[in-house]
């Protein structure tokens, strides 16, 4: 959200483009990234593709969780920003490019440089202007955050109950993991009067657990019971939730 909008501030007639590089495997983000030839590997599409990096044109590029980035790529990524020229898959020629980056992450950079989890020299080179947000459980205006968006349009008033259980929770995905939860009520509940807490994910129905889920384990529950309303349609379980039918066989995968 902080990326669109320092989009819409400095460049709004320019491109957003946003990749996750903690939702598709090491080949994909390459491929989203930096783009390919035809021919370059199997599937590739015919003619090739432009990757992130060129099309973001003079807008931004979101790289999103930036700390699961795989060190292979970190190497590649911290050439092309130096040099301000990317390199397709499978191609010699650079090609220069001019979007802004924009890195994001919900870990410590700091601490992955230490342990060997991330480049230090990437760090340095994207280290410019660094921006500290906190959580949604620190957030004077959660309240109305969580309530703005079961309010949107197609969307049942929230039973007390609901409401209760969603301000009490503590949000360890912030504002995606909201968003997602807002997504499967949408899907669990179509047509309801009203949205209930059986309409919410399990961790916020108020059973008891051994442990803290972790944000993957919420969000496989989110991915599960929107399947489970889809009688395991995948396609049609990723549409309602937003994402991607990569991204779901991913998360599928996962388990």
């Amino acid at each position: 959200m902080f990326a669109k909008a320092l989009h819409a501030h400095c460049c709004p007639q320019a491109p957003f483009v946003a990749i996750n590089c903690a939702a598709l495997p090491e080949s994909l983000i390459e491929a989203e990234l930096f783009g390919y030839t035809e021919g370059s590997f199997t599937g590739a599409r015919k003619g090739g593709a432009m990757g992130l990096l060129e099309s973001a044109g003079d807008g931004i590029l979101l790289l999103d969780e930036i700390g699961d980035m795989p060190l292979a790529l970190q190497s590649r990524l911290l050439r092309a920003l130096q040099e301000r020229q990317v390199t397709r898959i499978g191609s010699t020629t650079a090609a220069p490019f001019k979007a802004h980056i924009v890195a994001a992450t919900h870990k410590d950079l700091g601490a992955l440089v230490a342990n060997g989890g991330f480049r230090e020299d990437l760090f340095y080179r994207l280290d410019g202007l660094r921006v500290s947000l906190p959580g949604l459980e620190q957030r004077l205006d959660k309240q109305q955050l969580i309530e703005a968006f079961f309010q949107r349009p197609g969307f049942a008033p929230l039973q007390a109950e609901a409401r209760r259980r969603l301000l009490a929770y503590h949000w360890p995905g912030n504002l995606r993991q909201l968003e997602n939860v807002a997504r499967l009520v949408g899907v669990l509940a179509p047509g309801e009067p009203s949205i209930g807490a059986q309409h919410l994910p399990e961790d916020l129905q108020g059973q008891p657990v051994a442990a803290p889920r972790s944000l993957s384990d919420a969000t496989q529950d989110v991915i599960e019971r929107a399947l489970l309303a889809h009688e395991g349609n995948v396609s049609a379980a990723a549409k309602a939730l937003g994402i991607s039918r990569t991204t779901m066989y991913k998360r599928l995968g996962s388990r």
